[in-house]
């Protein structure tokens, strides 16, 4: 059994160390149930969920590359409300822990939205991510605004970018996990020639990560780390735990190779 929340009051436990990142599982029944079987995951975590929809301003974009993919997802959710309507079924038959993902948003907002998730009693835990550019500052209002109305362990995803500062706010303030996860900034060309950036995904990221968890477990040696980011063997998952990852979570991979996902849940 793996403990993600050993200071906090219920913690958060899971019995394997693999989770879906945000983004790439969804809110309930995954879409790739009949390739792989998600209840070997230690945890699902769901798409971001804000408190007001979030409409689909643009469709998401891929460009692969050498060793990878190129993602531009424009950020869009159904909203707290529909979310709660939808599957809050599925939450409380599931065995599965589940994590709900807040991104940033209005302190404000964020309190509402986790008030209204916590209190369900349905969920394990939250995931705060916070975006490129956040300051330690950032870090604190937004884990305050979330504990006003939420007790639910909470997980917080940072970016790379000034990440000692970021990690010690965040712990500061009750953080009771840390999730390495915002990936490479990217850019590529079409076939035709046009210029597109985007979040880069492949298996060149995990040596990238690296050296930030390493330095991220000397700095807090009994901290909870969770690691997302170019997993897409069993052989990168060994290496982040490793390095000193209490967890980990698979993105992109869900998408291009879920027989993939399969191998790696049932031979880890």
């Amino acid at each position: 059994m793996i403990e993600l929340a050993p200071q906090h009051k219920t913690g958060l436990v899971i019995d394997r160390p693999i989770m879906p990142a945000a983004g790439f599982w969804g809110y309930g029944p995954p879409a790739y149930a009949n390739i792989f079987n998600a209840t070997l995951f230690g945890a699902l975590v769901t798409n971001p969920i804000t408190l007001r929809p979030r409409p689909h301003q643009a469709p998401p974009l891929a460009l692969e590359t050498n060793g990878g993919v190129l993602f531009s997802t424009p950020p869009r959710n159904p909203g707290a409300r529909r979310v709660i309507n939808g599957y809050s079924k599925f939450w409380r038959r599931i065995a599965t822990p589940v994590i709900a993902h807040l991104p940033a948003d209005d302190p404000a907002d964020l309190a509402r939205t986790a008030g209204a998730l916590a209190g369900l009693n349905l969920l394990a835990g939250i995931e705060l991510g916070l975006p490129r550019g956040a300051r330690p500052q950032d870090a604190r209002d937004t884990i305050q605004a979330i504990q006003q109305r939420s007790e639910l362990p909470l997980l917080v995803r940072l970016p790379l970018e000034n990440l000692p500062a970021l990690s010690e706010a965040a712990l500061d303030c009750g953080a009771d996990a840390l999730v390495i996860g915002a990936v490479p900034h990217g850019a590529g060309y079409t076939e035709h020639g046009d210029y597109q950036t985007g979040d880069y995904y492949g298996p060149g990221v995990v040596p990238q990560f690296l050296p930030y968890l390493a330095d991220l477990r000397r700095r807090h040696p009994a901290v909870p780390l969770i690691v997302a980011g170019g997993v897409h063997t069993s052989a990168d998952v060994r290496a982040y735990l490793t390095a000193g990852a209490t967890a980990v979570q698979l993105d992109t991979l869900i998408f291009t190779n879920p027989a993939q996902v399969q191998q790696i849940l049932t031979h880890l």
